[in-house]
């Protein structure tokens, strides 16, 4: 399968992350967990990168990445590759340690990056592990939790001196002001919430995250890539799949299965269900942009079709027979597409 297209460009920050191969356990140990936090200490200063944040779990982890120099590919590379060749002597194995290449989503600075921060601190807690314990306890927990950023941003004094935040006033923690007792507030917050956009955002699959204008920018970046004929065994690729069904056949789908007429994708009552369904498989499916999908859908703005889709997502968490027939569309999307 082709790899899919990286941008990397000076100044660009990413959410990381990657999986033990097969899922499988990628921290046995306490050492294990400090060998992946030395690797990448010692990486930071090498390669010159920002990590803003960061949550080490059993088969998994995450960073928040920002590159001055444009690397991302050679410090994961490094990363990886340094604490596999470790993994790999210690247990006496060899091959594959992690789940193939990375996953790197490109993250708008500012607001994005500050509700990223607090999806990838609050991990540890948002397990099964800790669905029926109380809130007091799921706070208790995140704060004793060792393999983490987030004890470095609530206790100053401990925080490890490769940590962007300590480095200068111009990262994330500047975003939360002075006292650290703020930005604590804001991410145990997030333990109260119903909902977390930050989770929708990223299931959603797409390559980037932020406002519409930062999502056309990115997207354009993938058009040049391909236009100037950069990895041209990816030309088939998509700026988020590898295979990309037209918006023509994604409304047909949700005509089918919806049982609706072409008309009702237009009403101004009763329609913006059926718009927020075809919006997120015209993005999910199209590699389309919010704008894109309301020029689309004959909506005046991206705004627009952004606001139905919180809507639609409230009623998925609720409603059994509509997540049904989210379900049998996207089957049959799949299948005709053979995705």
């Amino acid at each position: 399968m082709a790899r899919k297209l990286r941008i990397e460009y000076p100044g660009a920050t990413y959410h990381v992350m990657n999986r033990g191969i097969d899922r499988r356990v990628l921290f046995r140990n306490e050492r294990d967990y400090r060998r992946f936090e030395t690797a990448l200490g010692g990486l930071v200063e090498l390669h010159q990168v920002l990590v803003h944040a960061y949550c080490l779990l059993p088969n998994h982890f995450h960073l928040l990445v920002e590159t001055p120099r444009g690397n991302l590919s050679r410090f994961m590379q490094a990363l990886q590759t340094r604490y596999g060749v470790y993994f790999n002597r210690k247990y006496g194995r060899s091959g594959h340690v992690f789940q193939g290449p990375y996953k790197a989503i490109l993250v708008e600075d500012g607001e994005y990056v500050l509700k990223l921060s607090r999806y990838i601190h609050l991990n540890p807690v948002r397990t099964s592990a800790f669905k029926d314990c109380s809130l007091k306890d799921q706070i208790a927990a995140l704060r004793r939790y060792r393999w983490s950023s987030y004890g470095d941003y609530i206790r100053p004094a401990k925080r490890r001196a490769w940590l962007s935040c300590a480095r200068s006033e111009d990262n994330v923690a500047s975003m939360f002001g002075t006292k650290r007792h703020g930005y604590r507030t804001y991410v145990e917050a997030g333990l109260r919430a119903e909902g977390d956009e930050m989770t929708e955002m990223l299931r959603e699959g797409l390559p980037a995250i932020g406002s519409d204008e930062y999502l056309e920018r990115i997207h354009s970046m993938y058009q040049d890539l391909r236009g100037k004929g950069k990895r041209k065994q990816e030309d088939a690729a998509d700026w988020k799949s590898s295979k990309v069904a037209t918006p023509a056949r994604i409304l047909q789908a949700v005509l089918d299965g919806l049982e609706i007429g072409k008309q009702d994708l237009t009403r101004r009552r009763g329609g913006g269900l059926y718009r927020a369904i075809a919006a997120i498989l015209l993005q999910k499916y199209g590699g389309m942009t919010q704008r894109e999908v309301a020029d689309h859908l004959g909506v005046t703005t991206g705004a627009a079709i952004s606001m139905q889709r919180k809507a639609l997502t409230q009623r998925l968490t609720t409603d059994a027979e509509l997540r049904r027939i989210m379900v049998r569309i996207e089957a049959e999307l799949m299948k005709r597409n053979e995705l």
